[in-house]
């Protein structure tokens, strides 16, 4: 044996997930939740006996002749049961759900030539990167209130920074590769809103 494979890397990395991220993940393979299980179980039992006894007599001239007698037993027994589970289940919608249901739905293209506007598309095979990386720091710094209480010609700056920076965007650059992840063969830009409005 090498001395290389005896000395084998006892390294091993932890990775933490929060229960949002958890759940999201397992919406994506079942979004199906058991919520509540109910047995229910009956059975009954009814017994019925009778007995019944008649003698009758007739005056005839043969006595034992006109002598009748009957007698009848009856018994009865019935038994039923039944068992049954009810399963209270939740489907859930989420965002993992909603986008699943948009990539089932989006063509899977390397090539943008062929794609037109308006088209869904999902692009495979691609390393982002920031554009703005530098100005996008510099705006970072300036949204978390440096320049609070500031004011040039009674004109708070703060204010006018926050205005902004509500049409400032993340701007993306991506090389889309080939299947061998060797040669880009397109080149696409995606310009993100740093604020939701």
């Amino acid at each position: 044996m090498d001395t290389t494979e005896k000395k084998k890397s006892r390294d091993f990395n932890i990775y933490y997930l929060n229960f949002s991220k958890v759940y999201e993940i397992a919406m994506m393979i079942n979004n199906v939740i058991l919520t509540k299980i109910e047995t229910d179980k009956s059975s009954s039992f009814e017994e019925q006996y009778g007995f019944t006894s008649s003698i009758s007599a007739q005056g005839t001239k043969q006595f034992l002749d006109g002598i009748k007698a009957s007698i009848s037993a009856d018994a009865r027994e019935t038994s039923t049961s039944s068992s049954k589970v009810v399963e209270s289940l939740d489907v859930k919608t989420t965002k993992s759900i909603l986008l699943r249901r948009i990539i089932e739905q989006c063509a899977s293209v390397t090539l943008l030539d062929n794609s037109a506007e308006g088209n869904l598309v999902k692009v495979d095979r691609v390393k982002l990167g920031l554009l703005n990386e530098e100005s996008l720091r510099q705006f970072l710094i300036l949204r978390r209130d440096a320049l609070k209480g500031m004011q040039v010609e009674g004109m708070e700056v703060n204010n006018l920074v926050s205005s902004m920076l509500q049409d400032y965007a993340y701007i993306l650059k991506g090389l889309v590769y080939d299947e061998s992840m060797k040669e880009p063969v397109s080149e696409i830009i995606i310009k993100i809103p740093m604020e939701i409005q």
